[in-house]
């Protein structure tokens, strides 16, 4: 099992998953894929995060479906969008086409 972007902070984790396709919405099967990886952290040894959150990205967004059971699950989600938007007006370099 891969985790594509994990990020903590004191007691903390978020677990990304990222999806790069071009042409094709993520779907109900990713969405479903996030739940056991978040399960990861609390099977190691030691004391795992108080808090742990669970991130979907997908840079041409999502099917209906998909974005119905985020928000059941309270899972934020993003587009490519929703990332280029904040860097623009920072002077920062948006994220590529390809």
């Amino acid at each position: 099992m891969e985790i594509d972007v994990e990020a903590a902070a004191g007691r903390e984790m978020w677990i990304c998953e990222s999806k790069w396709w071009r042409g094709r919405k993520a779907g109900v099967k990713e969405v479903e894929s996030l739940p056991p990886k978040g399960d990861l952290p609390r099977r190691q040894k030691g004391p795992g995060p108080e808090i742990l959150r669970l991130w979907l990205f997908a840079r041409d967004g999502f099917a209906p479906e998909a974005e119905a059971r985020m928000r059941e699950a309270g899972v934020p989600q993003s587009d490519r969008q929703d990332l280029d938007e904040p860097l623009s007006p920072a002077g920062l370099k948006r994220l590529p086409e390809a």
